[in-house]
């Protein structure tokens, strides 16, 4: 009933349905225009910092500007959620919003090279069917989930500049597909059915809720305007 259903939807939005995990199925998974019943879903900004991290060693992850006041709190809840993404089960994470940063805390000695791989931002590209980078991840402003009752997508939000780029690549590479990675890792490759020009597209597919919640986490950590420092504290023995 899940893919009769999506594919009836996909006819009514003009978009495709795929089913999405670490490496995109090419034939399905769709690019689209926004449409008026696909808006952002808040989920980044709705977390609850409610793990307890006392007693645990800590890392402070800051974000490193001299403008701390202008960082938002959906920028700081991407930071968490990286986090999580990257620890696992190993870890919890709180925001603090005041200070403007996030804290992480890990119950056992914290391995090396862990400041390391939280605070290394991966590097964000488009590349079109060649495996040529036509954008990367200055063109993008945000990623965001969107969830309703029956389907799950991402939505993604352009600069500017980004706008015209990716006007011109979709237009360029109509029925083809655009392949999105972070640093050496594919993370989506979808097919553009139609010329995106308001700087607004929306992936589509198959999505569950964690999927399009991972995709949007990876991609949003990927286009911070800042980069992160790490600040080690051991827990008291």
């Amino acid at each position: 009933m899940k893919k009769v259903f999506a594919v009836l939807l996909a006819m009514i939005l003009a978009i495709s349905t795929a089913a999405c995990g670490t490496t995109a199925n090419n034939d399905t998974e769709t690019v689209s225009p926004t449409t008026e019943t696909a808006s952002p879903t808040d989920e980044f900004s709705d977390i609850e910092p409610t793990e307890d991290i006392s007693g645990m060693n800590i890392i402070r992850l800051v974000p490193d500007t001299v403008d701390l006041g202008s960082v938002t709190a959906d920028e700081l809840s991407a930071i968490r959620e990286f986090a999580i993404y990257r620890l696992g089960d190993d870890a919890a994470a709180v925001i603090d919003e005041e200070n403007k940063q996030v804290l992480v805390g890990m119950a056992d000695e914290i391995p090396d090279g862990t400041a390391e791989e939280l605070t290394a931002k991966p590097v964000l590209t488009f590349r079109d069917p060649d495996g040529e980078i036509v954008m990367d991840g200055s063109e993008v402003l945000s990623a965001a989930p969107y969830f309703s009752e029956t389907y799950y997508l991402v939505l993604i939000k352009f600069t500017e500049s980004g706008k015209d780029k990716f006007a011109k690549t979709t237009e360029e590479y109509m029925n083809q597909t655009i392949s999105v990675y972070l640093d050496d890792e594919l993370i989506t490759s979808p097919t553009i059915n139609a010329p995106i020009t308001d700087g607004e597209a929306q992936i589509f597919g198959d999505f569950t809720a964690e999927e399009v919640t991972d995709l949007s986490t990876k991609i949003s950590f990927a286009v911070l305007p800042f980069d992160l420092k790490a600040v080690i504290e051991a827990k008291e023995s």
